[in-house]
């Protein structure tokens, strides 16, 4: 019967009822009843299924195959690439902690790198900084941290998923003004961990998007002046530290670097409701 192995491909896959229920948008009832064989989903529903559970929709019906279902070991695969990912962004946040974050102007010591008002005629002298700020050093460590426990916790990935995207919009709104400030100078070893850390972030969220399997391009292809107001959104965002790149003129001030995160994040959140009403790839 279709009920045994529908049960044993959600013990596989470490889902409750409760968690099949949602992705399909019906009631945990529902599900009991399909593992019980006392009702059978529809054709669609199979399909649903199917993706979810990474088998055939002949698969489903096959009462006597028993191997898990066929996409575990590429999930382990994922999840184990994620458990790396974590060591390495804690790694990565220590050392940052330990060594020379970037060069900037002297005058960076008195006006500070983002709150800025530079005298029109200056001598540039170089000089190396730490990443002395507690609470980005605190974040940055944190949130592998965070990662790890959610991952641990939330079988859906829906909380991991906004968590690494905070966390991305976070550590952009700390390295993209500084790289616009006109006092910068020259990256150095901590900076460039730092954009590596940024890049291990994007991995993470990717990866936790492709656990998902949300129909990101069926999703691009219906609705591309959504896509296109999203893009437009992130890159005026990017845009806008830079148009303040005027040596003598103020300058990104604290509040502006909160308001660029926050604009990265919004819309981060308009897109993250649009997807996930969008269920599992048939």
């Amino acid at each position: 019967m279709i009920g045994e192995r529908l049960k044993k491909l959600r013990m596989n896959a470490k889902l409750t009822q409760k968690d099949v229920a949602d992705i399909m948008n019906v009631t945990p009832q529902t599900i009991s009843k399909w593992e019980l064989d006392l009702s059978e989903p529809s054709i669609d529903m199979m399909k649903e299924l199917s993706a979810l559970y990474g088998v055939k929709v002949d698969d489903l019906l096959d009462s006597y195959k028993t191997t898990p279902y066929e996409n575990q070991s590429n999930f382990k695969l994922k999840e184990i690439s994620l458990y790396i990912m974590y060591a390495i962004l804690l790694g990565l946040s220590i050392t940052i902690a330990f060594v020379t974050y970037i060069t900037v102007d002297i005058f960076a010591l008195e006006y500070g790198i983002l709150d800025t008002y530079l005298p029109d005629d200056r001598l540039i002298i170089p000089i190396e900084l730490t990443l002395s700020s507690i609470w980005m050093l605190a974040i940055m460590i944190g949130i592998p941290v965070i990662l790890f426990t959610l991952h641990l916790i939330d079988r859906k990935f829906i909380g991991h998923i906004a968590i690494s995207f905070i966390a991305l919009a976070i550590n952009l709104s700390h390295v993209v003004p500084i790289l616009a400030s006109p006092l910068y100078l020259n990256p150095e070893i901590g900076m460039i961990f730092h954009i590596i850390y940024i890049f291990f972030l994007v991995a993470i969220l990717l990866i936790t998007i492709s656990i998902q399997k949300w129909r990101i391009y069926t999703h691009i292809q219906n609705h591309p002046k959504t896509w296109i107001g999203f893009i437009g959104m992130i890159v005026t965002t990017f845009l806008f530290p830079f148009s303040f790149n005027e040596p003598g003129h103020y300058y990104f001030s604290q509040v502006e670097v909160i308001l660029f995160g926050v604009m990265i994040i919004l819309a981060g959140l308009l897109m993250f409701k649009m997807l996930r009403n969008f269920k599992y790839q048939s």
